[in-house]
């Protein structure tokens, strides 16, 4: 009896003994070690996770390179428009210019083509004043007279003549003037006509 208690305690002395006994220094350490530090193995999460970051650093690297590229071109852009927009000013501006000189300059042949039209009127005009002194004066038939063209016509530019009338009667009695013209030159054609050229006194 006294046996088989003495078995029956064995195993609760060792128990004991062994809590009441000092760990070992290494196996201390090494259990430390166990719970404390980071596997240097990592899990296929771990290179999961870690190979994720990357890629999101080299993507957002990417995306800030491209911003980087496309705020260069919008602002590249942007000075274009404001050039083309100046240049689109400036010709509106030198289209109404033009625009304005094409009006001066259709108001100049407008008035210049009413003046001449005036002066054709005012030589004719002279003219009939003439033809009628001269009948007055003279009691002559002045017909208009065009240089035959076998004819030569020197003296026409040499005095810068405006008219020449055929003129029949004695070519001394057109020695005088008459309103804007005066006979410059006088050339018988025979005993009773005489060619008269006019021109115009300055």
């Amino acid at each position: 009896m006294m046996n088989q208690t003495a078995a029956q305690a064995e195993p609760l002395r060792q128990r004991q003994s062994a809590e009441l006994t000092p760990p070992d220094s290494q196996t201390s350490k090494r259990k430390f070690s166990e719970i404390t530090a980071v596997d240097p193995r990592p899990s296929k999460k771990r290179e999961y996770d870690r190979a994720y970051r990357l890629r999101v650093k080299e993507q957002k690297t990417s995306v800030e390179a491209e911003n980087a590229v496309l705020k260069q071109e919008i602002e590249s852009l942007k000075n274009k428009i404001a050039s083309v927009s100046q240049e689109r000013d400036e010709f509106k501006k030198e289209n109404v210019e033009l625009k304005q000189k094409l009006i001066k300059k259709s108001e100049k042949i407008q008035q210049l083509k009413s003046d001449l039209k005036n002066k054709e009127v005012e030589n004719g005009e002279l003219k009939n004043d003439l033809i009628k002194s001269l009948k007055q004066s003279n009691a002559l038939v002045i017909q208009p007279f065009e240089t035959q063209s076998n004819e030569p016509d020197q003296r026409r530019s040499e005095y810068n003549i405006e008219k020449q009338f055929r003129i029949a009667g004695n070519s001394t009695n057109f020695t005088r003037d008459f309103g804007q013209y005066s006979i410059v030159e006088t050339e018988g054609r025979s005993m009773h006509s005489t060619v008269a050229m006019f021109k115009v006194n300055k």
